[in-house]
């Protein structure tokens, strides 16, 4: 760090900051800020689009894996993508996703970007993937082939019992004329939800089982249709409650 403060301050003539790259072309502010020691293509990405506020878009392991498991960027091997250590190379994603969102503009880029973040630290985790609450699993191709989490003998136990608890609760409910009690996020029983809960009980559970009905009704046939999908269920977590 202080030889890259050196650095600028020398060439700078005694100014300690990045502001005579804001009005250069994006290819030359990469390629100044990739010229620095110990910045990498993620790094720079984040430096161009959320400080100088130009067209870009950074990619870590978030990013990286939901592209893995979607199938748009496909991994050189025949490994499970749990039992990776490195998986879907962050530079073949950024390239993948360059070419596609140059013509974004800037807040849309922005919400994608810290959108893309939480759907992968909070849905598509590495080891637990949440594939069942994923607002994205029927155009998931991880998802559709089923991943280890599905085909696990004791998770596949789990949820066998944890299906014929609620088919039975809800039989016994209907017959006394009661209703359902409130889905909980983690359980198997939000690969068939329950009717929907009156207004006053509405949480962001609902909005977004809702947001993955309109995605079922209207299934995303391109690229930009699906990266909307991530933005439009992203949306929903910012307005409360607990995301699954």
């Amino acid at each position: 760090i202080r030889r890259i403060l050196r650095r600028i301050h020398d060439e700078r003539k005694g100014e300690l900051s990045l502001e005579f790259l804001r009005n250069c072309t994006v290819e030359i502010a990469r390629g100044y800020l990739l010229s620095l020691e110990g910045f990498g293509v993620k790094t720079v990405s984040c430096i161009t689009l959320l400080s100088l506020f130009r067209a870009d878009f950074p990619v870590d392991v978030n990013v990286g894996r939901i592209m893995a498991r979607l199938g748009w960027v496909p991994l050189e091997t025949e490994q499970a993508l749990e039992e990776l250590a490195e998986y879907a190379p962050e530079p073949a994603v950024y390239t993948f996703l360059r070419e596609r969102l140059n013509s974004f503009g800037l807040q849309t880029l922005f919400e994608l970007h810290y959108h893309m973040i939480t759907l992968g630290k909070v849905f598509c985790e590495k080891r637990t993937p949440n594939c069942r609450a994923c607002p994205l699993r029927d155009m998931c191709e991880y998802a559709s082939l089923g991943g280890k989490h599905q085909t696990d003998p004791k998770k596949a136990q789990q949820d066998t019992i944890g299906t014929a608890a609620a088919t039975a609760a809800a039989a016994a409910a209907a017959a006394a004329g009661t209703a359902s009690p409130p889905l909980s996020p983690m359980t198997p029983e939000l690969a068939n939800p329950a009717p929907p809960a009156p207004p006053s009980h509405l949480d962001v559970t609902n909005e977004i089982l809702e947001a993955g009905d309109d995605r079922k009704a209207s299934a995303p046939e391109t690229f930009e249709e699906t990266l909307d999908a991530i933005m439009r269920v992203g949306g929903s977590w910012e307005k409360g409650g607990k995301p699954p």
